[in-house]
């Protein structure tokens, strides 16, 4: 993989884990496309990002899983907590459902681990798998581990299996009805990836499009600019480009003005691949542009989870401004 293409991917993961940190996006894509059987035993109202880092002990290594989401069965006599693992994916390979088996198994392993510490019965986490992806074509991988095995459908019955919810943004519309069930910010943030690998000029002006409607709700200029900014780097757009698109959307005039007034900072987020390999100069890029976010008046959460700089780094660049 090539240094911008590198670039691109870790933009897109950046993109996905921003999305759906944020709890009222996980909840909505949650309860809407999660079978209706499974997420009606779900309480949501208890909602925890769980650590996503697994260690996988005959191996000696660390495994990551994209997002992990703790939450809380319904109607349980026992409180029970359930984890839905969020596996983002940009492209097709039948080897995801092995990686999801893998997570899972590191969750239980841990499992293990603690009922023979607290010297308790051994119970199983409940994990439900979810694939998040968003492509270049529809996804043709199966949902079921079983469908692994080269084998008879009669043997499979007596063999490991599970099965994974997917959502696959190629072929999602967007309609009334997902406009009710979905917040305005998550219905944006979807069709961003939906667009995502359609560079035509009609799939980029229909994103500046919605932009125009959201921001007649919302005065969130942060939000507005790190949406810009997504679009501008994963489709390497420059500034000139994203001002024609504006005028070509149903924006009006004052809206493009803000907007492009946040553009300088944008402009600092993008990187030359040529500089990919250079530690230093990634680490002082992301220096400047927390100064720059700061001075802007971003706060400092929003800051660390767009430079992937910790809170206590950016709280000191802060006292220093």
């Amino acid at each position: 993989m090539t240094n911008k293409q590198n670039h691109i991917s870790q933009l897109h993961d950046q993109f996905f884990y921003a999305t759906f940190q944020d709890k009222k996006n996980a909840i909505d894509l949650l309860k809407t496309k999660l079978p209706q059987a499974v997420s009606s035993q779900i309480d949501f109202s208890h909602f925890e990002i769980a650590n996503p880092t697994h260690h996988e002990k005959k191996k000696y290594r660390k495994i990551h899983s994209d997002l992990v989401i703790k939450t809380r069965l319904k109607n349980s006599n026992t409180p029970a907590d359930i984890y839905i693992l969020f596996e983002h994916k940009t492209d097709q390979k039948r080897s995801v459902l092995f990686q999801l088996l893998s997570y899972m198994t590191a969750m239980w392993e841990e499992d293990i681990k603690n009922a023979k510490s607290d010297k308790k019965t051994l119970c199983f986490r409940p994990i439900i798998p979810f694939v998040f992806y968003h492509g270049r074509s529809e996804w043709k991988i199966p949902t079921t581990f079983s469908d692994l095995y080269c084998c008879g459908d009669e043997l499979k019955k007596h063999l490991l299996s599970f099965s994974y919810t997917l959502f696959d943004t190629t072929h999602w519309k967007l309609d009334n009805e997902e406009r009710k069930q979905l917040n305005e910010e998550l219905v944006l943030h979807i069709l961003l990836f939906h667009a995502a690998f359609k560079n035509t000029r009609e799939s980029l002006i229909s994103i500046f499009n919605e932009l125009s409607k959201f921001m007649e709700t919302t005065n969130d200029k942060e939000l507005l600019m790190y949406l810009v900014t997504y679009v501008s780097q994963s489709r390497n757009l420059d500034f000139e480009e994203i001002r024609s698109l504006m005028k070509e959307s149903d924006m009006n005039e004052e809206a493009i003005m803000n907007t492009v007034g946040t553009m300088d900072v944008a402009e600092i987020w993008r990187r030359d691949g040529r500089e990919e390999g250079r530690e230093k100069g990634r680490e002082e890029e992301r220096l400047t542009v927390a100064k720059q976010m700061l001075l802007e008046g971003a706060d400092v959460e929003f800051v660390s989870r767009v430079t992937k700089l910790s809170i206590k780094e950016i709280q000191q660049i802060k006292k220093s401004l």
